[in-house]
């Protein structure tokens, strides 16, 4: 393109689809962008591609992972990452390699001291996306759910939900969460004295360099 330089502009969409949405729009039509690249939650690149789609602008998505944003039949819309049916398809071949003695440098590990599941997950399209696929999976792999939750986004407690953890006796506890409910899960679960067997944060707020951050060596 003879050299062309790139601006970048940003545009904060506070983790809200409809804020999102109407930054998209605003980037579109008032600064004139010829691209969008965004955005980390799902819902919110729902929002903000939708925009783009309708005025045939290139969305680069590099984050969200629900597989229905590729289910749309859109035609300017890119992902860079794979989506949830990828991640949950990983997650249970780690599950069945930690029973067949498949993973380096661990033994074995009895199936019965892994299962049941018990599932949290947000209740927004992402995390009702990421609990349909493990239920899902459960079913095709042979693995039991004693427990699977949806609460709230951005819930202020989660008192009650890491108690119905507990209580369900799980030894693996299965998350789709985002940053501040990550962040509130791990501590809660800690100070009731939960002992699961292994916790498994799938993508969202669990690989942000905040989650590490916030909670220093309560992370182990």
């Amino acid at each position: 393109m003879g050299g062309a330089r790139i601006k970048l502009i940003f545009a904060d969409s506070r983790g809200d689809p409809s804020w999102g949405g109407e930054q998209a729009k605003r980037l579109i039509k008032e600064e004139k962008v010829v691209g969008l690249l965004g955005s980390f939650q799902s819902a919110v690149t729902r929002a903000a591609s939708a925009e783009a789609e309708k005025a045939s602008i290139p969305f680069i998505n590099p984050d969200s992972i629900s597989s229905e944003l590729s289910k749309r039949g859109f035609k300017w819309f890119w992902r860079l990452t794979p989506h949830e049916t990828f991640f949950i398809a990983d997650l249970f071949n780690f599950l069945d390699g930690l029973v067949l003695g498949k993973a380096p440098g661990i033994k074995a590990v009895p199936k019965e001291e892994l299962e049941p599941l018990a599932i949290a997950v947000e209740n927004t399209g992402w995390g009702l996306a990421t609990l349909t696929e493990i239920e899902k999976s459960a079913r095709d792999r042979g693995w039991k759910i004693s427990e699977a939750l949806k609460y709230p986004h951005k819930a202020t407690d989660l008192t009650i939900e890491s108690r119905r953890l507990i209580d369900s006796r799980a030894p693996t506890y299965l998350f789709g969460s985002y940053v501040s409910d990550a962040v509130r899960f791990i501590r809660t679960v800690k100070e009731m004295k939960a002992a699961p067997a292994l916790i498994c944060g799938q993508s969202g707020g669990f690989i942000t360099p905040d989650f590490a951050r916030a909670l220093g060596s309560d992370v182990n």
